[in-house]
């Protein structure tokens, strides 16, 4: 019977799995570095206007937070001229009653981390609102926040509440998201290579006549001069020697039975040490005379002891070559 190979499963599984690992962290780096990230900036952003502003409106505050807040307040417009066309929607007016104040600060809570049209109009109006009170700050320590003040603190004060509970982007975030977002290449080219390998363990087949069908093309047994075995114990390769000096790579750690094929071919060229599943038929000889010399030393009886001591089994063989195998 012919004897055909295929994809190794660990090998398959070994592609696939580097395939979806690679899309997942590159999908992840690209999500955090577009939508996370972006959204985390603009909330502290505002966060620290917020800040500012609650802690200039604070009774006893003096006027190096006033002038912070100031500033801030106009960083912020031109910030949002800059990033939205400096267009402001009409409904970009200050509240004026506590109960708007309140409203607004609560739709922040959700909305002072977001692009949409109707977060960027709520705070403008916390804008235009902190604008309007700023003029009455300091107030003298002590006296109680009413009026466009008060309305203005409630805001700042929500507002740099939710801020806190948000985690500010550090400098290495930008450049981790990229290590991510550079692994989204290997996806395709780890399921290609899955691809690329499942339709080249299809080409090898050896026939019964001993043709051996192979990627570049179909050497007969008259045509095979020989088969290299020197790392076919540490790294399962071999390599089809062809009349011509052609040489042709048998690879069992990628291809499954295509210990077989090398079996088959190498037993026929040396039966003495290669048996039709590639065992070296030298290296159990050794071992067998290991445990015979063993035997003969502990017992009285050795002889006896030493010439019924069985050799390893053929696994243990198959086992040592492919721990060795493990090591590629």
């Amino acid at each position: 019977m012919a004897i055909t190979t295929r994809i190794q499963p660990r090998y398959k599984w070994k592609c696939l799995i580097m395939a979806v690992v690679c899309l997942v962290l590159g999908v992840w780096g690209v999500y955090d570095h577009q939508v996370v990230i972006p959204k985390r900036l603009l909330a502290h952003e505002r966060g620290d206007v917020a800040t500012a502003v609650r802690d200039a409106l604070e009774p006893g505050a003096d006027e190096t937070d006033a002038r912070r807040a100031e500033e801030l307040l106009r960083e912020q417009r031109e910030a949002f001229a800059e990033r939205f066309g400096g267009v402001i929607p009409s409904s970009a007016s200050a509240v004026n009653s506590e109960d708007e104040a309140r409203a607004l600060a609560g739709r922040l809570k959700d909305t002072i981390n977001t692009f949409r049209a109707d977060a960027q109009d709520d705070w403008l109006r916390a804008l235009a609102t902190f604008e309007r009170a700023l003029p009455l700050a300091p107030s003298p320590a002590g006296s109680p926040l009413d009026g466009r003040a008060l309305q203005a603190w409630m805001i700042a004060d929500e507002s740099s509440q939710r801020v806190a509970s948000i985690k500010r982007p550090s400098t290495f975030d930008r450049p981790t998201q990229w290590a991510f977002i550079l692994c989204l290449p290997f996806a395709p080219y780890m399921f290609y290579v899955y691809v690329a390998l499942q339709r080249e363990s299809r080409k090898y087949r050896l026939d019964d006549d001993g043709t051996l069908h192979h990627p570049k093309g179909t050497w007969s047994s008259e045509e095979i001069a020989d088969i290299d075995m020197s790392v076919w114990m540490k790294k399962s390769i071999a390599y089809v020697v062809h009349r011509d000096g052609q040489r042709v790579k048998l690879d069992d750690y990628k291809h499954k039975n295509m210990h077989l094929i090398i079996g088959a071919i190498a037993s026929k060229y040396d039966p003495r040490q290669w048996d039709e599943q590639a065992r070296d038929l030298t290296l159990r000889k050794d071992s067998g005379q290991k445990d015979s010399d063993r035997g003969t030393d502990e017992s009285p009886e050795g002889g006896d002891r030493g010439s019924s001591a069985a050799s390893p089994d053929s696994a243990d063989v198959e086992a040592s070559r492919h721990i060795n195998t493990s090591e590629r």
